[in-house]
Protein backbone atom coordinates (compact mmCIF):
# COMPACT_ATOMS: atom_id res chain seq x y z
CA UNK A 1 0.00 0.00 0.00
CA UNK A 2 1.33 3.76 -0.87
CA UNK A 3 0.17 6.61 1.21
CA UNK A 4 0.15 9.78 0.00
CA UNK A 5 1.63 12.56 2.48
CA UNK A 6 1.38 16.32 2.27
CA UNK A 7 3.79 17.77 4.81
CA UNK A 8 3.29 21.33 5.70
CA UNK A 9 6.02 23.61 7.30
CA UNK A 10 6.11 26.30 9.49
CA UNK A 11 10.02 27.39 9.37
CA UNK A 12 11.94 25.66 6.79
CA UNK A 13 13.12 23.21 8.90
CA UNK A 14 9.75 22.88 10.91
CA UNK A 15 6.82 20.71 10.21
CA UNK A 16 3.56 22.30 10.97
CA UNK A 17 1.25 19.34 10.35
CA UNK A 18 1.37 16.25 8.08
CA UNK A 19 -1.61 15.36 6.37
CA UNK A 20 -2.68 11.69 5.04
CA UNK A 21 -3.76 12.42 1.58
CA UNK A 22 -5.00 8.76 0.40
CA UNK A 23 -4.01 5.29 -0.44
CA UNK A 24 -3.48 3.61 -3.25
CA UNK A 25 -2.37 0.30 -4.57
CA UNK A 26 0.37 1.10 -6.80
CA UNK A 27 3.18 3.52 -6.73
CA UNK A 28 2.51 4.89 -10.13
CA UNK A 29 -1.24 5.36 -9.36
CA UNK A 30 -0.20 7.60 -6.02
CA UNK A 31 2.84 9.60 -8.22
CA UNK A 32 -0.11 10.67 -10.58
CA UNK A 33 -2.02 12.01 -7.57
CA UNK A 34 1.41 13.93 -6.29
CA UNK A 35 0.93 15.60 -10.13
CA UNK A 36 -2.66 16.29 -9.96
CA UNK A 37 -2.06 17.97 -6.21
CA UNK A 38 0.55 19.53 -7.40
CA UNK A 39 -1.30 21.57 -9.93
CA UNK A 40 -3.65 22.61 -7.03
CA UNK A 41 -3.68 26.05 -4.81
CA UNK A 42 -1.43 25.08 -2.41
CA UNK A 43 0.41 26.17 0.73
CA UNK A 44 3.70 27.47 -0.36
CA UNK A 45 5.73 25.55 2.20
CA UNK A 46 4.12 22.17 1.49
CA UNK A 47 5.48 19.52 -0.18
CA UNK A 48 3.83 15.75 -1.19
CA UNK A 49 5.76 12.36 -1.35
CA UNK A 50 4.55 8.66 -1.52
CA UNK A 51 5.87 6.49 0.69
CA UNK A 52 5.34 2.32 0.85
CA UNK A 53 3.85 1.04 3.76
CA UNK A 54 4.47 -2.64 4.08
CA UNK A 55 3.27 -5.29 6.87
CA UNK A 56 0.26 -3.38 7.78
CA UNK A 57 -3.38 -6.05 7.97
CA UNK A 58 -6.34 -4.81 5.78
CA UNK A 59 -7.26 -1.56 7.78
CA UNK A 60 -10.67 -1.30 8.30
CA UNK A 61 -12.53 2.30 6.96
CA UNK A 62 -9.50 2.75 4.43
CA UNK A 63 -10.24 2.81 0.29
CA UNK A 64 -7.12 2.28 -1.38
CA UNK A 65 -7.45 3.09 -4.25
CA UNK A 66 -5.87 1.72 -7.41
Amino acid sequence: MWILLMIVFSQPYQISHIDVMGAYGSKESCTKEVQRALSLDIPVKASFGCILVKGLPKLRGVTIRS
